[in-house]
């Protein structure tokens, strides 16, 4: 998970923009434009990635935002996720989220059982955030996906690695949703963010 207090940021002045939405009939779907980053701040986070929205509302799969984004490491940010998964002070493994920005969203809903992700050994997680304090915290939307990389020390330089999320849309408000790459602890009942570096944001509001 991102949204927790302490946490170590590294910012490389990430990207705002609106979505230009491309309808594909043939897959009764539309497709946004593709965003992608070029620099970045956390030395485990990938030189090159693409980010892109796909809108689907149909008897199969019923009306969903699918997130999707693929991305490249140099061999540099390759060493930096296998020392610190080999951090004697505790492991720590390399995690993608793809989440809205407002924790108190009620226009969508993470479906942690659509994931998918060619990060080796992927493990899945949707949360509700804020997480909750003293009793509190939640609303029943899952604002948060994420995939976590169990094998992140067999990831490989200059391959395409990507990351699909799923979205149930509740109602068409517009959204805003961060791409953020991070390196995360496993606490036993999750995994925790240790640090992370926002690659960009991008807005959405649904067509269909």
């Amino acid at each position: 998970m991102i949204k927790k207090k302490g946490l170590k940021k590294v910012v490389a002045g990430f990207v705002v923009a609106s979505s230009v939405l491309v309808t594909n009939f043939a897959s009764a779907g539309v497709w946004s434009s593709s965003l992608g980053w070029t620099s970045v701040a956390g030395s485990y986070s990938p030189y090159w990635g693409n980010t892109s929205f796909f809108e689907e509302n149909n008897a199969t799969n019923g009306h969903y935002l699918q997130p999707h984004t693929r991305f490249k490491f140099n061999q540099s940010a390759v060493n930096a996720i296998k020392n610190y998964k080999n951090d004697p002070y505790g492991a720590k493994y390399y995690t993608f989220d793809i989440s809205i920005t407002d924790d108190y969203n009620t226009s969508m809903n993470g479906d942690v059982t659509k994931l998918y992700s060619t990060l080796p050994n992927p493990y899945y997680d949707v949360d509700d955030d804020p997480e909750p304090v003293f009793g509190t915290g939640g609303n029943g939307y899952n604002d948060e996906t994420e995939v976590v990389s169990l094998y992140c020390d067999q990831i490989a330089a200059e391959t395409d690695y990507r990351f699909q999320s799923w979205f149930k849309i509740v109602n068409n408000s517009q959204v805003q949703i961060a791409f953020t790459s991070a390196e995360s602890r496993n606490d036993g009942y999750e995994f925790n963010t240790v640090y992370y570096d926002e690659h960009l944001r991008r807005s959405y509001t649904p067509q269909l």
